[in-house]
């Protein structure tokens, strides 16, 4: 058996994988430890983190022989993490040793660490289907590129955190969870539209109140983001123009990565990027078209799996890989 984790923002997925049935056995999602639900903050959060990744795997009762978890943030060769903005809340002050705290947690050597959006990459790694670029949406803003079935990591780990890039269509009154201003995470995210919709109501008000969240939702301050869904399937207009400047940095930032990389197949993941569903790929791939001109950006954005399983899949994926001596990550 291999024990999964798919570390999000927001929710902690765990899982157990049957490598004779190849498929997840048993499963569950609570709430990740955050600074957003926990007094703690820097590293005794991170260590409240893994302590829960314990518990939970103790709750599912299944003996297993490998542990691989998949964190949002960048990850070292070594396994090391320098980051985990949508948990911390912050920037950390020096690289948290994963792979080493991990295995002395659970007590074994055979312990694996990779970035959540490599991990859900693998899921995705087929024969013919072998280079892609994985984007999510959804605590915070995350993507990878997979070339002839490696993903590109960087020798620190931090290839793909398009979420951290300065835009400037990204207001600087949006505060990243990084700690950052003008992140594309900032406003892409789902965190981050959440964000962004309650700046232009307040810029707004009058256009905010005649719209359809408006008037379900007449105090700004109390929108959530399962609100700005459902007004979106809805095609309210003022809804649909701030969606627009949400999405427009991210799209900027993958037509970027395209025009450098020739990279032309997009597979989109995220529980915000999933609830919006084909209407906001479509306005992703018409977006995309703005900033590069290739023509064919509809044809080449497709939506992942939307079963929240894509990190946990891809972990157990990963694992196999490395048993077999598949798949290695390697540094661009």
């Amino acid at each position: 058996m291999i024990l999964v984790f798919d570390v999000g923002g927001t929710s902690l997925r765990i899982g157990c994988y049957c490598e004779k049935q190849r498929r997840l056995v048993k499963q569950a999602r609570i709430a990740t430890p955050n600074f957003v639900n926990s007094p703690l903050r820097d590293r005794d959060l991170v260590e409240q983190l893994f302590r829960t990744m314990k518990d939970a795997a103790h709750t599912l009762g299944v003996a297993y022989d490998t542990v691989v978890a998949a964190l949002p943030g960048p990850v070292t060769a070594e396994g090391y993490v320098t980051a985990l903005p949508t948990v911390l809340g912050a920037k950390l002050d020096r690289p948290i040793p994963a792979v080493a705290q991990l295995q002395a947690l659970f007590d074994t050597q055979n312990v694996h660490v990779l970035n959540d959006i490599t991990a859900a990459g693998y899921r995705y790694l087929t024969p013919q289907h072998h280079t892609f670029h994985i984007v999510s949406s959804g605590s915070g803003i995350g993507s990878k590129l997979f070339i002839d079935g490696k993903p590109l990591t960087g020798h620190q780990g931090d290839a793909g955190e398009i979420g951290h890039l300065l835009h400037p269509l990204c207001p600087k009154e949006l505060r990243c969870d990084c700690g950052g201003e003008g992140h594309i995470g900032a406003v892409s995210s789902g965190r981050g539209t959440l964000r962004l919709f309650k700046l232009r109501a307040s810029q707004q008000p009058t256009a905010y109140l005649n719209s359809a969240l408006g008037k379900t939702t007449p105090t700004y301050d109390l929108l959530q983001t399962s609100s700005l869904v459902d007004a979106f399937q809805q095609r309210d207009p003022w809804t649909l123009e701030v969606m627009d400047d949400a999405i427009r940095p991210l799209a900027h930032a993958l037509a970027a990565t395209r025009a450098v990389s020739g990279v032309a197949s997009y597979i989109l993941l995220g529980g915000f990027l999933c609830a919006l569903g084909e209407p906001y790929r479509k306005r992703l791939a018409g977006l995309c078209t703005s900033f590069f001109d290739a023509g064919d950006w509809n044809d080449t954005i497709a939506l992942g799996h939307a079963d929240d399983n894509n990190g946990l899949i891809g972990c157990a994926l990963y694992a196999q890989g490395l048993l077999r001596h598949e798949h290695e990550s390697q540094p661009l």
